[in-house]
């Protein structure tokens, strides 16, 4: 798992492809989507690049996080807070189905994702969705 990068300013008309290591083809690119579901105007995406691809996304916009002392917390955004989400996911489905490995256990957390009604080159299989 990776996160795609936020390099995009989608407001702009400028969408980047997904930065290193996400753009390699045997990692999980995670992009990050807001509270409306609707793609975070830094989040990179798959338009026009032979260059990776977007395979997921997750929360990523306003996520509250842990912070240096006296604040403690903060709200943060970027693909970097989307893509724990992703990982938390995939733990919890390690744990349910220990059987499964490698791209099997990628391949049930892809068919767990929520369709979002945007361009998949933005949120791949869509939004992580946790296991029942």
């Amino acid at each position: 798992m990776a996160a795609a990068g936020n390099e995009s300013r989608r407001s702009r008309g400028f969408v980047a492809a997904p930065g290193r290591p996400a753009s390699s083809p045997s990692v999980v690119s995670v992009a990050a989507v807001d509270a409306d579901l609707q793609v975070a105007e830094f989040s990179n995406g798959s338009y026009g690049s032979a260059v990776g691809q977007i395979d997921i996304a997750g929360p990523g916009v306003d996520v509250l996080s842990a912070w240096l002392e006296p604040a403690r917390y903060r709200n943060l955004s970027g693909t970097s807070m989307a893509t724990p989400h992703v990982v938390g996911v995939l733990a919890l489905l390690l744990e349910q189905q220990p059987q499964l490995t490698g791209r099997a256990l990628v391949h049930e957390l892809f068919a767990l994702a929520e369709r979002l009604p945007v361009a998949s080159t933005d949120v791949g299989v869509g939004l992580v969705q946790g296991p029942m």
